[in-house]
Formats: C-alpha cells, sequence, structure tokens
C-alpha cells in the first residue's frame, strides 16, 4: 500500500544509441548496461546483452580480486577483448546502418518497403548483427528508375564496406592495452564519417 507514500526523488536517463564505449575496463573500474553502452545501437535494446556482458565480466573480475591486480592491464583487460569479439563485433557495426537509416524521409522508407528492397528478413539478418545481405543490392540495381532510391542503394553500398571493416575490427580486438591506442584510432577514423 502507498497510500501514505511520497516521493523523495525522480528521474529519468538517456538510453544509449550508439555502439559500446571502446574500452569498458579501466584501473580498478569496469562498465556494463548503459554506462558502457552495451546495448543494441539500432534500438536501445539491451537487457540481454547487459546479462550477457555481466557473466563475461565475472570471470575477470574474480580473477583481478584473486590476483589483487585491477590493473587495466590485468584480468580485467579479459572481458574487454571476449565482449568486443563476441558481442560488440555483432552490435556495433549496426550504428552504421542506423546513421544511413536516418538520413532517410519517411516518403524513401516506405518506399523501399513497398518495393521489398528490403524485406522484414533483411531486417532481422541485420539486427541480428549477420550482416547486408548483398541481394539488397541485387534488388536495388532492379529499380534505376526510382532516383532517390538508387542515391540510397549508393550510399548503403559505401557503408557495407566500413560495416565489414567495423566487423572485422572488432573480432580483432587488441589482446592487450598496448594495441588499444591503434584500434581506437582506426576505428574511430571509420565511425567520424557517419557523424560529420
Amino acid at each position: 500500500d502507498f497510500e501514505d507514500s511520497e516521493v523523495l526523488s525522480a528521474g529519468g536517463a538517456f538510453v544509449p544509441l550508439r555502439r559500446a564505449v571502446d574500452t569498458l575496463v579501466w584501473n580498478g573500474f569496469i562498465l556494463i548496461g548503459d554506462a558502457g553502452c552495451t546495448v543494441k545501437p539500432t534500438d536501445g535494446g539491451g537487457i540481454g546483452i547487459s546479462i550477457l556482458a555481466g557473466v563475461m565480466a565475472a570471470g575477470p573480475i574474480a580473477e583481478a580480486i584473486e590476483t589483487g591486480d585491477l590493473s587495466r592491464n590485468g584480468p580485467l583487460w579479459k572481458f574487454n577483448v571476449e565482449y568486443m569479439r563476441k558481442q560488440a563485433v555483432k552490435t556495433s557495426p549496426l550504428t552504421i546502418i542506423k546513421r544511413e537509416i536516418v538520413k532517410l524521409d519517411n516518403d524513401t522508407i516506405n518506399e523501399i518497403f513497398r518495393l521489398q528492397l528490403v524485406t522484414q528478413e533483411d531486417v532481422d539478418s541485420i539486427n541480428k548483427g549477420e550482416g547486408i545481405s548483398l541481394s539488397i543490392f541485387e534488388k536495388m540495381k532492379m529499380v534505376v528508375k526510382a532516383r532517390k532510391l538508387l542515391k540510397f542503394a549508393n550510399s548503403l553500398r559505401k557503408a557495407k564496406k566500413d560495416y565489414d571493416k567495423v566487423k572485422e575490427l572488432y573480432a580483432n580486438y587488441p589482446e592487450s592495452y598496448e594495441g588499444f591506442a591503434a584500434w581506437k584510432s582506426e576505428i574511430e577514423s571509420i565511425f567520424a564519417k557517419y557523424y560529420e
């Protein structure tokens, strides 16, 4: 019964709609959930992903406590590697797709789906991190007369190259902090194009 209850404080927070933070660990520090952007950038869904991240982090955290090495170079870095290579490799490239889609107006999006250039199966595949099907490009070639859609098809073709490169970079996330600066520089140079 909340009849005599009083709200002392209330609030909300933004849901991150972006790729995972480039490193989820630091000295004695680890990020999981919204704090680390361990969510799906297309829709902010992240409960399952965050639970998975927590499971991945448990072993390295226990090892860090047992060994007394809470540095970013110690056992905590193992969480970064596992999360980035197993989960962020699927979700972070979705940021590129999202940035391409938000450029479109409603009429263009409706036309793409009306002509079935992108199907529900295509959307599901992309959202699961399975990638962009080349069949989308083949379908779009058939609609050369629709100039607006041709522009989107060309834009998506360029984005696919970046999407694939981002997947490759996450799949090869550095084994240690020593390789992090070079990795970060390369990944940021790709994403910068989508935020200009």
